[in-house]
């Protein structure tokens, strides 16, 4: 190869990689300096719960909430806040209050953490594809589309930059664990010991995250299993490698689960619920799975995901064609064979947790599917190198596709993302606005100062007091007095038990004073006990949509006695 060609090879790398760091790097310029949502607690449920949780050790508390369980989010979220305490210069207690009152500096940080890790992720699968495939131009632009599908396939991809949840890791951490077995798989030698320790600790970090990466463990070891049968190695390796990497997973998910260790015992139930009920988040009716459900929504996922699926059974055609013509003889690629064929057992186990758990929300039909769009990069990269040597014209045809794909699907993902964070904006902002402006009249009609009038707000309103009052509830209450210290006239209506929290414990609403309870229409259907507390009236007009399935804003207004 001459130097003319090598300088374009370098010019043309270098310029992918500058395109790499942009998708997402834009998204994240847009959401904190162009078009920022003042309110910290637009995502309340997801960053607020989180965020208050890491706070809880600087009360010398362990962390409470524990559904997925997410330790390691709360893990880095403490240690973030640690860096903010040693240069505070306040004490426990003040630095609390501080938080509280202004927490938007933390998630500042956290979303710069996010978009940081994905673009290293991004990185790292574009110089991985490189280093296995050829560096002819039309395979750099394949391995730069590898690098982004991510963003291309799924909805929620780029929001995930600036949600500090759970859901958020699976590409930044999801796909940069699979990375490292992309490369792995590609090696002629058995996989060193201490690198299997590591994988086991870091799937069990993982699943700590989020119990759906407990296929990573999975897909790992059927990895290892494949790998190592069809090169041959001896059984007794085999089983001495599964079981470490099984070993140090159990070791890894236990260690990151020891800051709520007497919360294990809550999240054991959870799971058994997530089981043993037909529901979302372990409800509904008693029973493994329905047919009907099942049937339900793998229509839902096909409908509110063509494209997502239709991308999923190309990939599994051409890697079928390929497996056909190769006759089951994996020898000549057994890495890339293993890896892929565990890859797709990932995706048909990811799959079937997903439509064992139905919901009629398209938004959380789609954040569930995340994982599967988190393994597609690392199959669809895997595909079209085994696709290569077996048919060439196919192999053209599949990349100039995904090339194709990515451009178009993260432009138009971008755009979407983009015009759904406005609106959220919008409607956020106007919701605040005309929320204020029932109370002013109402302190007006009543003859009373503003700061005198007992306001409680329900589930999916958006206030700056409700969130912290939401995120004080699954902290275990703890930080019940700091929360009263900023909202002293306001406080969150439970709609599920039907309680206030006052002097860190729930007391029957019909205990409590309050003039306004601020709500939405879905909730006044579902909880009719609601509307025989006052007179209830519309004061934002809303459309139920995939957007916000809950409808117009409600006030309910306290009766005279």
């Amino acid at each position: 190869m001459n130097a003319k060609s090598i300088a374009l090879q370098t010019n043309t790398s270098t310029a992918l990689k500058a395109l790499i760091v942009l998708a997402p790097l834009s998204y994240w310029i847009f959401t904190t300096f162009i078009q920022p949502i003042s309110p910290f607690y637009k995502d309340y449920e997801a960053e607020i719960t989180y965020f208050m949780n890491s706070l809880v050790i600087f009360k010398g508390e362990s962390y409470y909430y524990l559904d997925h369980p997410g330790t390691p989010v709360e893990i880095i979220g403490s240690v973030v806040l640690g860096f903010f305490y040693i240069f505070s210069g306040q004490s426990a207690d003040e630095f609390i209050q501080s938080q509280l009152r202004n927490p938007e500096p933390f998630f500042v940080v956290v979303h710069i953490i996010l978009t940081a890790t994905s673009i290293f992720c991004a990185l790292h699968l574009y110089n991985t594809a490189v280093s296995i495939s050829s560096k002819e131009p039309s395979d750099l632009l394949l391995a730069a589309a590898i690098s982004l599908l991510y963003f291309a396939i799924h909805p929620l991809a780029f929001s995930t930059l600036t949600l500090w949840h759970h859901a958020a890791f699976n590409f930044p951490f999801g796909t940069l664990y699979l990375t490292v077995l992309l490369k792995l798989s590609q090696t002629k030698e058995d996989i060193p010991s201490s690198t299997i320790i590591l994988l086991g600790l870091g799937a069990g970090f993982l699943t700590a995250t989020m119990i759906y990466f407990a296929v990573w463990v999975v897909s790992s070891i059927i990895f290892i299993i494949v790998f190592y049968k069809t090169r041959k190695v001896n059984t007794t390796k085999t089983n001495n490698s599964i079981l470490k990497l099984g070993t140090f997973s159990l070791l890894g998910f236990a260690m990151a689960m020891l800051p709520a260790a007497n919360r294990i015992p809550y999240f054991i139930g959870w799971i058994l619920n997530l089981i043993f009920h037909q529901g979302t988040y372990g409800g509904g009716e008693v029973g493994i799975i329905s047919l009907v459900n099942l049937w339900v929504n793998f229509l839902n996922i096909l409908s509110s995901m063509p494209a997502f699926s239709i991308f999923i059974f190309c990939a599994l055609l051409l890697f079928t064609q390929t497996a056909i013509k190769n006759k089951g003889q994996f020898q000549k690629a057994p890495g890339t064979w293993a890896l892929a064929i565990s890859l797709i057992i990932q995706i048909f186990i990811l799959l079937a947790l997903n439509l064992k758990h139905p919901d009629s929300n398209t938004f959380f039909v789609n954040r569930y599917l995340l994982p599967i769009a988190a393994t597609i990069p690392i199959l669809t990269f895997l595909v079209t190198q085994l696709a290569k040597d077996n048919f060439p014209t196919l192999y053209t045809l599949s990349k100039y596709t995904t090339i194709l794909f990515v451009l178009i699907g993260c432009f138009y993902f971008f755009i979407i993302s983009v015009n759904d964070y406005n609106k959220k904006s919008e409607y956020i902002s106007k919701s605040v606005q005309e929320s204020s402006h029932v109370i002013e009249k109402y302190a007006q009609e009543t003859n009373r100062p503003v700061k005198q009038i007992n306001v409680l707000w329900t589930y999916e309103t958006f206030s700056n007091c409700y969130s912290l009052w939401f995120g004080n509830e699954l902290s275990g209450i703890i930080f019940s007095k700091e929360v009263k210290n900023i909202c002293r006239q306001e406080n969150a209506l439970n709609i599920w038990n039907r309680g206030v929290i006052i002097d860190e414990k729930f007391i029957n609403v019909e205990n409590t004073q309050w003039d306004l309870i601020f709500t939405r229409k879905l909730l006044l259907d579902e909880y009719p006990f609601l509307a025989e507390m006052g007179t209830v009236k519309e004061y934002l007009p809303l459309s139920s949509s995939d957007f916000d399935r809950y409808g117009s804003f409600i006030v309910i207004i306290h009766k005279p006695d």
